[in-house]
């Protein structure tokens, strides 16, 4: 399989998760630190922490940090009309 081929299996990997796919819509217009991720998304800051590290890995997420928090937002805007077209996908009864 090619280095390409293979990013994009790991691309699909990394958006088969629910909770990744909650913090991915949740950051489609805005940031959040994981903080505000954690209280919006009522799972604890482990889970949240390490869903947004496959994410970063995936480079479909960047974060800044100010003070002590770290901030998260979209990388990738491309990855929400992939979403987007999922769920086309999964409406259309034929």
């Amino acid at each position: 399989m090619r280095e390409d081929e293979l990013r994009t299996v790991n691309l699909f990997k990394a958006l088969a998760n629910p909770v990744r796919y909650q913090i991915l819509k949740l950051l489609a217009n805005e940031e959040y630190s994981v903080t505000e991720m954690t209280n919006i998304l009522r799972r604890d800051i482990s889970n949240i922490s390490r869903n947004l590290t496959v994410l970063r890995q995936n480079q479909l997420v960047q974060y800044r940090t100010e003070q002590n928090q770290v901030y998260y937002r979209i990388k990738k805007k491309e990855v929400l009309s992939l979403l987007e077209h999922a769920n086309e996908i999964v409406k259309r009864k034929k």
